[in-house]
């Protein structure tokens, strides 16, 4: 991270707007950046939260945005798993693969 680089600013409050703000400074630890943003820590975009009402930062818009559709695809694979009993048709060899995809040990 440099000055001049730009980050997006992804407030928790409803009441605030998600924004680009540019980067002003670059310590050791922290990066400051320009408006009201609180500084980040700029090795793992961890905000400062001391002073602030939380929020996060994307090093994009669009990191963001697939962020989101990320999370809205594993919310949607969760409901449609929210079942009592196995779907007709779906094998061992399915639920074996779909564990395997997706990074899940076996409970048995």
């Amino acid at each position: 991270m440099k000055i001049g680089d730009t980050l997006y600013y992804v407030p928790v409050s409803q009441w605030q707007q998600a924004r680009e703000l540019v980067v002003t400074k670059v310590g050791r630890v922290w990066a400051e950046v320009s408006g009201t943003g609180p500084r980040v820590q700029w090795r793992t975009l961890e905000m400062d939260e001391y002073g602030s009402r939380g929020g996060r930062y994307y090093l994009s818009r669009e990191a963001y945005e697939a962020e989101q559709a990320r999370s809205a695809a594993w919310a949607a694979l969760r409901k449609g798993m929210d079942r009592w009993s196995v779907p007709d048709g779906v094998t061992i060899a399915d639920i074996e693969q779909a564990m395997a995809l997706l990074k899940l040990t076996s409970q048995r």
